[in-house]
């Protein structure tokens, strides 16, 4: 069983569709039994899909710098906040 720390460390890779069945396999089970993860891949792809729309408006493009520094903020949070 993966812990929550490898699943927060490949969600990125498993809504980008580059794992392969056993390890999405082992992300959904993870996903049926903690709730914070379900609510973490939730907020991931939410950020996800507002930085897409906003790199596709008129205020240009998103740096990879900076994905990386929100989801770096993201997976660093306290599980309860």
């Amino acid at each position: 069983m993966l812990t929550c720390e490898q699943v927060t460390a490949r969600a990125s890779a498993l809504q980008d569709a580059e794992l392969g069945l056993r390890e999405r396999l082992a992300i959904r089970l993870h996903f049926v039994i903690c709730r914070k993860c379900r609510a973490f891949a939730r907020r991931l792809r939410a950020l996800r899909g507002r930085l897409a729309t906003r790199a596709a408006g008129s205020q240009g493009p998103v740096s990879d710098a900076f994905i990386d520094r929100v989801l770096h903020a993201i997976e660093h949070r306290h599980p309860d906040t």
